[in-house]
C-alpha cells in the first residue's frame, strides 16, 4: 500500500468524500515527470489534497497530504510530506497552528503537546534509520511549522518503516478532528483565518519545487497546480 492510500484509509473516520476534479488534473504526465492530484473533503475541514510529483530525470518523487481546517474551526492544518531523492529521504509530518501560540497559549496546549508524543515515538521507532532529525527545511516554509514539527532525514531502509508511524499522526489529527470546535472568542476566530491565508500564500510562494516543475510542466500547469494543493 502506497503512503498516500495508508493516509487516506487512516483518516477514514473523518468520513472523507472524494470532491470530483477536472479529469485533466487528475493526472498530469510530461516527458520528464508525472503529476497525480485527488481531493477530498470532510465536516469542519475545507480540503484534504493528496499529490504525488515524480521527476524522472533528478530521480525525485514527492507524496503529500495537506488538510485545510475550514475557517472558524480551531483545528490545525495537518501536513505530511515525503520527498525522495538520490541519497536522501526527508519525512515532514506536522500540525501547523492556524494561530499565534503566545497570543493564545491554549492552541498550543490543545493541539502540540500530544505531537510531541508522537513525534519522540517516531524518532524511536525509526532509530539509525534517521540520518539528521533535526534537519533544517531552507525554504521559508519552515517559519509557519509548529515547535513540535517532524522534519527528519531518512537513510532508504528507513522508508518502509513509516507507514506505522504516519498511522500515529493521522490518528492523532482524527481525535483532534473529532473534539474540534467553532472559536468563539471573535478576536482569535479573525486572526485564525489571517492566519491561514497567510500560511497558504507562504507555502504556495515557496515551494523548493517550483522551479523543477516549471521546466517540466509550464508555468501554467505549475500555478494551476499550486492552487489545486494550497
Amino acid at each position: 500500500m502506497s503512503l498516500l492510500a495508508k493516509m487516506k484509509k487512516c483518516l477514514g473516520q473523518m468520513a472523507l468524500q472524494e470532491v470530483s476534479i477536472d479529469p485533466s488534473m487528475k493526472k498530469i504526465e510530461a516527458e520528464g515527470g508525472a503529476i497525480e492530484l485527488s481531493l477530498l473533503k470532510a465536516d469542519k475541514i475545507e480540503k484534504v489534497t493528496f499529490s504525488t510529483i515524480t521527476l524522472h530525470e533528478a530521480s525525485v518523487s514527492e507524496a503529500s497530504l495537506l488538510a485545510w481546517p475550514e475557517d472558524g474551526n480551531n483545528l490545525p492544518l495537518f501536513w505530511c510530506n515525503l520527498t525522495r531523492m538520490p541519497g536522501m529521504n526527508i519525512f515532514i509530518n506536522d500540525f501547523t497552528p492556524m494561530t499565534d501560540l503566545v497570543l493564545y497559549p491554549q492552541y498550543g496546549e490543545r493541539y502540540l503537546d500530544d505531537l510531541l508524543l508522537v513525534k519522540s515515538a517516531a524518532a524511536e521507532a525509526l532509530k539509525e534509520g534517521i540520518v539528521d532529525k533535526s534537519f533544517t527545511l531552507s525554504t521559508k516554509t519552515a517559519w509557519a511549522l509548529s515547535p513540535h514539527c517532524t522534519v527528519f532525514s531518512l537513510a532508504d531502509e528507513a522508508v518502509p518503516r513509516l507507514g506505522s508511524i504516519i498511522e500515529e499522526y493521522c490518528k492523532l489529527y482524527v481525535k483532534l478532528w473529532q473534539d474540534a470546535a467553532k472559536i468563539e472568542n471573535s478576536e482569535e476566530r479573525q486572526f485564525s483565518q489571517k492566519k491561514k491565508a497567510a500560511v497558504r500564500k507562504m507555502m504556495k510562494e515557496n515551494d523548493p519545487g517550483y522551479y523543477f516543475m516549471v521546466n517540466l510542466f509550464g508555468r501554467e500547469t505549475t500555478s494551476k497546480v499550486f492552487d489545486f494543493v494550497f
